[in-house]
């Protein structure tokens, strides 16, 4: 090859296939290079454009001879000089018409190559070179992005807001993602002012203005770019500034890889003689948590020559702060009955004045994003034309945030019986939640057992998955608990050993560390109790010896063929008696059960010298009483139960017709709460 043929889109060199959106322009660059040493006689480029790609002929620049149509272009090379090249520079626009079946389909854009020389035998070479130089998709496919500048009229010198939004509304995934922001000559970046918000980043980022003015990449179509530029204090009345951005990104069609290319201009901000208000806003401390009072400073600027009237300022405060009752200062004079949410009128600004307002809040609440954020507004009129009506305008300050910040867990306990019986087993089942918005790490929970309660070792799950351990007291190991996270725990207990007290208690708490901006933190919740009341026993056993007389056994009793008996009980109380004790210097008074009641026996038997073997039946009733000692605590308003348990029986006949019975019995009262 004796040429090269460079075509370059602006901002798209070396992209082969292009996807170009119907009713878009697109520029081109060509550079055209001679590499042989001989001497043209003629060389003539050719460049034809396909149905739907229009060239404007108004547009063209050329460093050789060009004539142009809207579908061809011609420049003659003759001249064109060893290792020289020849610059070409042409907009093409897209028909926005195009049938909905010529779309995504590609098109090629060809050059052809004629041109003759001399070589050094003196012979005229003649050569052609042919190749298409572009291929074209027209596509309806793009990205929606948009370009907002904060303002539509403004005074040479202000600075503009500018936001650039990126979404992928198309099914096609679109990647490889570079934007061009370009200021017009009359604008410029404003030092540290550009951020980038992606859905993989929540706090914006800072980005480098040399990084912006070579071209951004992003990994994701969604974005969110925003930056201040500042107007130059020479623009003229009336003039019109503007910002727009290219965009350039990846996407496949038909199996083809395109470079999507595509200008976005934003709306144009014209320069006029307007107020020059300045309104920033200010927060101290930048970091707090919940009950911490913050304080705001709200500085008003008018550095302009006009007075500005009926200005009213308003700041709405987030609903995780609550304002302080009689903290607004204006000027540093205390003025207690204002309010910032419901707005405060400042009356009027005289020119190249200021005003100062401060106030306090309360953090009341924490945010999810950890950030409490807010802005103030100002609105005002001023008086441009007296012959016209003012002129209103509203204006909103800087937004300033507060990093909020609480390392938070609750801990709550339950118990799976409220009343226990000796010996009883039972579940505690234990929550932790992370109420904050800090990580809760090297999470440790303990839980004091009461003395009358042991632990089951095999029983402990934590979130459901069983975790041997052996000692509540020495702590259970949780991790790290994320905000908004929850851990389970469930145990089993005994109840051992009695307890003559009217409830049990026993408490509960959780050690845990947090990393915050200002410090390592750690901390302790507050100890959970758990009362639980139970109902115990006391056994007395006492001995009952009779001895009866059976009658109609005049000869003797032959045989006992049955001995049964059962207890009846009449009645029981409690009493006081007059004994006392001292315990620490402190004198117990002692009460007594007393239980009365009957043994009742039933004798079956035979006599001696009876042919037909007859069996007599005998009730014998034996009455008792029988006292036993309460324990330290148990008073007359303890409930009691009574039951008596025949624990042994004896009998035995004694000489012909007497029998001796021995009843072993157990006295069992169960005392219930108070």
């Amino acid at each position: 090859m004796n040429f090269i043929c460079n075509n370059a889109l602006y901002f798209a060199p070396r992209e082969n296939n292009i996807i170009a959106e119907p009713g878009s322009t697109l520029k081109f660059k060509l550079s055209i290079e001679y590499l042989k040493s001989f001497l043209l006689k003629s060389c003539n480029l050719k460049y034809v454009f396909p149905k739907g790609v229009s060239l404007l002929t108004d547009t063209l620049e050329s460093s050789y001879k060009a004539t142009c149509t809207a579908n061809t272009l011609e420049v003659d090379l003759l001249g064109l000089q060893a290792e020289e090249s020849a610059d070409i520079s042409f907009d093409v626009l897209i028909d926005e018409n195009l049938p909905i079946d010529e779309l995504n389909t590609t098109l090629s854009c060809m050059y052809t190559l004629n041109y003759s020389y001399v070589n050094s035998k003196g012979d005229v070479i003649s050569n052609t070179e042919e190749s298409p130089i572009l291929n074209l998709c027209i596509s309806d496919l793009k990205l929606d992005l948009s370009i907002k500048p904060s303002l539509d009229i403004c005074n040479a010198g202000e600075l503009i807001s500018y936001v650039i939004k990126g979404e992928n509304s198309n099914s096609i995934p679109i990647s490889d993602i570079k934007i061009l922001p370009i200021l017009c000559d009359e604008l410029r970046y404003f030092p540290n002012s550009i951020e980038l918000v992606t859905p993989d980043s929540k706090i914006p980022t800072i980005i480098d203005e040399d990084l912006i003015k070579e071209g951004l990449t992003l990994n994701t179509p969604e974005f969110k770019l925003k930056f201040l530029a500042l107007t130059s204090k020479d623009c003229p009345l009336n003039s019109s500034l503007f910002s727009k951005v290219i965009l350039l990104s990846s996407v496949t069609l038909n199996n083809i890889n395109y470079t999507l290319l595509k200008e976005y201009k934003s709306a144009d901000t014209k320069i006029q003689n307007k107020s020059c208000v300045m309104l920033k806003k200010e927060v101290t401390p930048n970091t707090a948590t919940i009950g911490d009072i913050v304080n705001y400073t709200v500085t008003i600027e008018n550095n302009s020559d006009l007075a500005l009237n009926y200005v009213f300022l308003k700041d709405e405060l987030n609903i995780n702060l609550c304002f302080t009752p009689a903290s607004v200062k204006i000027n540093g004079e205390e003025k207690p009955f204002e309010d910032v949410n419901h707005g405060i009128n400042l009356g009027h600004i005289l020119p190249h004045d200021s005003y100062i307002v401060t106030f306090t809040a309360k953090v009341i609440s924490l945010p999810s994003s950890r950030f409490i954020s807010n802005t103030a507004s100002l609105s005002h009129e001023y008086t441009l034309d007296p012959s016209k009506p003012p002129i209103k305008e509203t204006l909103q300050s800087n937004p300033v945030s507060i990093v909020a910040e609480l390392g938070q867990l609750v801990v709550s306990k339950s118990c799976s019986k409220t009343s226990i019986d000796l010996y009883d087993t039972f579940s505690y089942s234990i929550t932790l939640t992370n109420t904050g918005n800090l990580d809760c790490k090297d999470v440790v929970l303990q839980d004091s057992l009461s003395q009358y309660f042991k632990f089951i070792n095999t029983s402990l799950k934590v979130n459901q998955e069983v975790l041997p351990i052996e000692n509540l007291k020495k702590g259970i190991s949780l991790g790290i608990i994320k905000p908004d996270k929850e851990v389970s725990v469930t145990f089993d207990v005994i109840y051992f050993k009695p307890c003559y007290s009217s409830l049990i208690e026993d408490t509960c708490f959780t050690t845990f560390k947090c990393d915050s901006t200002k410090s390592h933190i750690e901390m302790k919740t507050e100890e959970i109790l758990t009362t639980l009341y139970p109902s115990n026993y006391i056994y007395e056993s006492f001995c009952i010896d009779n001895i009866n007389l059976l009658p109609n056994a005049p000869q003797g009793v032959n045989e006992i063929i049955d001995f049964t008996t059962e207890t009846e009980i009449s009645r029981y109380y409690v009493v006081k008696t007059s004994e006392v004790y001292f315990n620490n210097d402190e004198i117990y008074n002692v009460y007594k059960l007393m239980i009365h009641g009957f043994i009742k026996l039933n004798v079956q038997y035979t006599v001696n010298q009876d042919s037909q073997n007859t069996v007599y039946n005998q009730h014998i009733k034996i009455p008792f009483s029988k006292f036993l000692d309460l324990p330290e605590g148990c008073t007359s308003k303890n409930k009691i139960l009574v039951d008596l348990i025949i624990d042994d029986v004896y009998y035995k006949l004694l000489n012909k017709n007497y029998i001796c019975s021995n009843i072993m019995l157990l006295a069992k009262a169960k005392l219930s709460r108070k």
